[in-house]
């Protein structure tokens, strides 16, 4: 699809034009340097009609510091990208900075991707402020809208984008597909990669592209390249991130338009690199040798191919960078000679440079022209010039492959290259790999026309909209680190844990050891040494745990560098020792009482009660009265021996005192009266208070057993307590 550009004229270039274009060009200087020189004006005004709090959003082409105070000499606390919402607290004064010529600083606060709430403070320059009211529409533009099937969450930045640049066009592309769909699909094993040097954050977790063992991100290309985010790819995917006034050249028509494409704008992309215009390569044709330069090489590519000069230029420093590669030295050993400036063929291998100059010597197939080449396999090689021994045949015929294979096959944007939406078998015959490229890419062409002055003509762009997209655009995931909270190793006491560890397949353990073991001290690696078990420092874990009888559980709790979380069950069962029962010599114990508690021998003093229990190794005894209190004088009815096997009471035997029946520990009227009180039924004895009131021992509590207290209280006869 030609580009609507291409229907309209340049302005005329001639004398008089030139001249004032020259003179609006020192104006703008001037005004740049009394802007942001030594006569800069410092912005500390606030407009009056501006309220505070107000959302707003980041709007830059890549990302934004957020400060811990309004001076770019502070700590960073984050970096935001571009779309990401805020909400401005107030405006303060802070650093004047002179690129953006303002000393205007936003207090604000945010949410970041993974929910948490954080505050600090951006330059003002950074963030575009929501409206304070609905701004006026322009229904010209907003019918437009309709009839182009933009959703809402498009419209704000499309309606900047138009006011700026009245005559840019856009086109929306209505995707077969939901968002959902389209963002899997990239994220499938080696679609969409990134620099292994990124954050670790911004790479995948998916066991296609990592090891969670060895915290090693697979490498797919070269020996940088791994497999970014699912989240990442979102980013990088969704349209309404890439609408600003430069991102928003991956949407570009890159069609040639010979009215709109210039030199001038082929040799600002390429300013500053090994292409740039003064630098020239010697190129042999029927007219013999003669120095061809970059600039024109494009120019003409462009003719050939039908496809923008600027992004064959873009396209190339993308590849191979400023500097250039191997790829284009003509110096690789075992393909002197050679020169593939596109990197087409250089697939994902060991050795891709190889594998592309493999593809510059023999095209597709890769092997020398023989009788089973076809006619048709012979007319591509002569269209692509292959080979490519020159740097004219290489930028020619890369530029012609990508003119047929890709612009004039409907993937005729940036976008498309990357992102083939329109694959019958989806995604396929994708250009690159590098999830980023694309928005590099479209800065170096945007760069080309505001560098001549065009970014005011008519530019058509095509947007793609996917089906079911969420309602706010997608985030880009926070730098915050390493994901991996697995554990390397795992050792209880230097012994291996049951079943035999094993972090990919679970992570409950269990260990058994002996009675005499108190405590255990646990060793644990993480296997990302930027994570923490159990709060402790990053790194090698080391830490005793004390044991009671029987099971103890004890949590290991690891927390990568990102802050995520995966807990470790151990349960360390200590063996309980032989199930012996309390025994006593002197006392008389059955199944739920405890009898012998004789006063005239001092029987009843805890002492002695203490000296006189035999109590089993590794059990505690100890003598509470009713309300669970320790008993430290003498023991009463009703008061409970009990075992304890660490803090568990595992068997408990209640006192009986006979004649004391009120639970004083002593014999007095006070039990002689309770006793014909329940004779004369006035009152009910029950439970231990009844067994110690039948003194004589016959089963029933009669006049005999107040004969029995009274005697002992006038000391005619004790009580016998056995």
């Amino acid at each position: 699809m030609r580009s609507v550009i291409c229907q309209l004229k340049m302005r005329p270039d001639n004398k008089l034009f030139t001249m004032i274009r020259m003179m609006l060009i020192i104006v703008f200087l001037f005004s740049a340097v009394s802007q942001t020189g030594l006569f800069a004006a410092r912005n500390t005004t606030v407009s009056a009609g501006e309220k505070y709090p107000r959302d707003g959003r980041v709007s830059v082409g890549s990302s934004a510091s957020v400060r811990e105070l309004p001076s770019t000499k502070s700590s960073t606390i984050d970096s935001l990208f571009n779309n990401h919402p805020v909400t401005v607290l107030s405006e303060v004064k802070g650093e004047f900075v002179s690129s953006f010529n303002t000393d205007i600083w936003y207090s604000i606060t945010y949410r970041t991707t993974s929910g948490s709430e954080k505050s600090g403070f951006m330059l003002s320059s950074l963030i575009v402020l929501d409206p304070l009211e609905p701004a006026k529409l322009n229904p010209e533009f907003e019918k437009y809208l309709d009839e182009q099937g933009f959703p809402e969450s498009y419209r704000p930045k499309l309606r900047a984008l138009k006011t700026d640049y009245p005559e840019w066009r856009f086109t929306a592309m209505h995707v077969d597909m939901t968002w959902e769909a389209a963002v899997n699909g990239q994220a499938r094993s080696g679609v969409s990669l990134i620099e292994n040097a990124v954050n670790d954050n911004w790479k995948t977790i998916d066991p296609a592209g990592y090891n969670w063992l060895e915290n090693r991100w697979i490498i797919y290309d070269s020996d940088r390249w791994v497999m970014a985010s699912k989240n990442v790819i979102a980013y990088y995917m969704d349209p309404r991130n890439m609408l600003t006034p430069s991102l928003i050249f991956q949407f570009e028509n890159l069609s040639y338009c010979h009215d709109a494409h210039t030199h001038a704008g082929v040799a600002n992309i390429l300013n500053n690199t090994f292409m740039s215009v003064n630098n020239t390569f010697d190129y042999e044709d029927k007219d013999g040798t003669k120095k061809v330069t970059y600039v024109d090489t494009f120019m003409e590519a462009a003719s050939i191919s039908n496809v923008s000069p600027y992004h064959l230029a873009s396209r190339v420093v993308q590849e191979v960078g400023v500097n250039g590669s191997a790829s284009v030295s003509g110096t690789y050993r075992g393909y002197e000679g050679l020169y593939n400036f596109f990197n087409i063929g250089a697939s994902s291998s060991s050795d891709p440079v190889a594998r592309g100059l493999e593809y510059a010597k023999y095209g597709p197939l890769r092997r020398p022209v023989d009788s089973k080449f076809t006619e048709a396999q012979l007319a591509n090689l002569e269209f692509l010039l292959i080979p490519w021994n020159n740097r004219f045949d290489s930028i020619i015929g890369g530029s012609k492959f990508l003119g047929r294979n890709y612009i004039n096959r409907n993937q005729n944007t940036l976008y498309l290259q990357r992102f083939n939406l329109l694959a019958s078998s989806y995604p396929s015959h994708q250009y690159m790999t590098n999830i980023r490229a694309i928005a590099h890419e479209a800065t170096r062409l945007a760069r080309g026309y505001i560098n001549q002055d065009a970014m005011n003509n008519t530019i058509e762009f095509i947007i793609p909209v996917f089906k079911e997209m969420p309602e706010q655009a997608a985030l880009m995931p926070a730098a915050s680190g390493n994901p991996n909270n697995w554990i390397k190793t795992l050792l209880v006491d230097g012994r291996s844990v049951t079943p035999s560890f094993n972090p990919e397949k679970r992570t409950g353990y269990s260990i058994i050891v002996d009675t005499e073991i108190r405590e255990v001290e646990i060793n644990a690696t993480p296997v990302s040494l930027k994570a923490r078990i159990n709060k402790a420092s990053p790194g090698a874990f080391k830490q005793k745990f004390s044991l009671d009888f029987g099971e103890n559980d004890i949590e290991l709790v690891v927390t990568a560098e990102n802050g995520s979380k995966r807990t470790y069950q151990i349960n360390v069962v200590r063996t309980p020792p032989d199930p012996d029962v309390l025994f006593s010599d002197i006392y008389k114990i059955n199944e739920a009482f405890i009898f012998g508690f004789d006063p005239g021998k001092e029987l009843n003093k805890i002492e002695k009660i203490v000296a006189n229990m035999k109590v089993p190794e590794h059990y505690q005894m100890r003598i509470v009265d009713k309300e669970g209190k320790p008993v430290e004088d003498i023991i009463a009815t009703g008061h409970k021996i009990e075992l304890m096997l660490a803090d568990t009471v595992v068997d408990s035997f209640t006192a009986i005192v006979y004649g004391d029946t009120n639970g004083n520990g002593r014999i007095s009227s006070a039990d002689l009266n309770n006793v014909l009180n329940h004779i004369l039924r006035r009152q009910t004895l029950e439970g231990p208070y009844a067994i110690a009131a039948d003194v004589d021992k016959n089963e029933r509590i009669s006049s005999s057993d107040i004969n029995h207290i009274l005697n002992h209280i006038l000391k005619k006869a004790n009580i016998s307590q056995n």
